[in-house]
């Protein structure tokens, strides 16, 4: 502190207690506010997505499992598309890696999707995600 004279030192401290007032939350304000758009923006983007989304060319079992189980024994990424529990809804594609069965369905990524609920499978190329 040999640079700080005590002349310096009182006059901040002056300032900071009769001056100085600080705008406690409104200077967060800021930082809410564009988290709070970039939310919007990822939710606009996605909805927008689900929107455009095509229905794909219904597919038998016999045709799906093959896909499946050459994905989950090679590790390749598949893209996958429910059957609509809605009518006029189309589910967006789900891509991710096989990993592994149950009783009722395949696991992809962390989701898994009974049997029944299948619509369509494809091999996912890095070109398509």
């Amino acid at each position: 502190m040999g640079d700080l004279s005590a002349y310096t030192l009182n006059m901040a401290a002056n300032f900071f207690q009769r001056d100085y007032q600080d705008r406690g939350m409104v200077k967060w304000g800021g930082f809410a506010l564009s988290d709070h758009t970039e939310d919007v923006n990822k939710y606009t983007a996605q909805r927008a997505q689900r929107m455009q989304q095509a229905r794909m060319p219904e597919m038998s079992s016999q045709a799906m499992l093959p896909i499946l189980e050459h994905a989950f024994a090679n590790h390749e990424l598949v893209q996958i598309q429910q059957a609509s529990k809605q009518d006029q809804q189309i589910p967006a594609l789900i891509t991710g890696f096989v990993q592994g069965y149950t009783e009722l369905g395949v696991v992809i990524g962390a989701t898994e999707i009974e049997y029944a609920d299948l619509w369509w499978v494809s091999l996912a190329s890095l070109g398509t995600i």
